[in-house]
C-alpha cells in the first residue's frame, strides 16, 4: 500500500493554492483550491498535480492567443 501524500494548507500545486480538504469522493481526495486568477473550486487531487489543470482561465488564454493579430490588420500569422 503507497504512502498517502502530506498537503498543507497554502501549498501550492501548478495552478492551485490549497486553502482545505473537503469531503473525499469514495476514495479520492478532494480540496478547495483557490486558482492563481482567484477563482475557487473543489479539485480531486489527482487533477491538482497535472501540468496544465486549472480552473479554464488556462484554457482560455491559449485560445486568445492563438488569435490574436498582432496590430496587422486581417491576418492571423
Amino acid at each position: 500500500m503507497s504512502k498517502r501524500e502530506e498537503v498543507k494548507i497554502g501549498q501550492v500545486y501548478n495552478n492551485w493554492t490549497v486553502l482545505k480538504e473537503v469531503e473525499p469522493y469514495k476514495y479520492q481526495r478532494k480540496f478547495l483550491c483557490r486558482c492563481v486568477c482567484g477563482a475557487e473550486k473543489i479539485v480531486f487531487f489527482n487533477n491538482m498535480k497535472r501540468l496544465n489543470s486549472s480552473c479554464g482561465c488556462y484554457q482560455r488564454k491559449l485560445i486568445s492567443n492563438m488569435f490574436k493579430t498582432h496590430g496587422k490588420s486581417g491576418n492571423r500569422y
